[in-house]
Parts: structure tokens; C-alpha cells; sequence
């Protein structure tokens, strides 16, 4: 299902706001490294959960023929489902934006 359209400016606007956040506890005297290692030193699992998830995730690319996608194992789809929605998350383009496109 195609996301709504201008949905995609919301992730760069929160970018710019955890930045400009980031800036101000630090002009504060308050550095972002300062409150993750506290963070850590008080609730050490959860903020290692959270930060894991703004870590980017490894994935073991290996290169192979494959005539049809059912020649994929689950790990493969799975690799190749997230990969696709990063590529079109960073895209920003809907698909009725894409279609658009490929009229023009």
C-alpha cells in the first residue's frame, strides 16, 4: 500500500529536530554522549535495545544466480523485503509519484 502523499517529509523533519535537540542540551553543557552513558550506567539493557535500533543492521550480501524468487531461503527474503523498503523509504516517492514518472 502506497503511503500517503507528503508522508515521506516526516523522518528528515524529525532528523532536523533530534539534531537541533542534540545542539541545544549540548550548548547547555549537556552532550548527548553525557546522557547516553548515564543512561547506560542506570538502565544498561533497554538503552542498549533502543540504540541498536538506530544502528544500521549488518547484512550477509552474498552473490548467486536465482531464477525465481522461491529459490530464496526465508533469511534471503527477509534480507532482500528490508532492503527494498529502505531503498524506496529513502526514495520518498510514492508509487502513484513513481507512476507519474514513468509516464513522463
Amino acid at each position: 500500500m502506497a503511503r500517503p502523499k507528503g508522508s515521506h517529509d516526516i523522518a528528515p523533519m524529525i532528523r532536523g529536530a533530534f539534531i537541533r535537540a542534540a545542539k541545544a542540551l549540548e550548548s547547555k553543557g549537556k552532550p548527548l554522549s553525557t546522557i547516553i552513558a548515564q543512561q547506560l550506567e542506570e538502565h544498561p539493557l533497554e538503552t542498549l535495545r533502543t540504540m541498536s535500533s538506530f544502528v544500521p543492521k549488518e547484512l550477509d550480501i552474498t552473490q548467486r544466480k536465482v531464477s525465481d524468487v522461491k529459490e530464496l531461503t526465508d533469511n534471503e527474503l527477509e534480507q532482500l523485503q528490508s532492503l527494498a523498503v529502505a531503498i524506496l523509504d529513502q526514495s520518498g516517492d510514492t508509487e502513484e509519484e513513481q507512476r507519474q514518472a514513468e509516464l513522463h
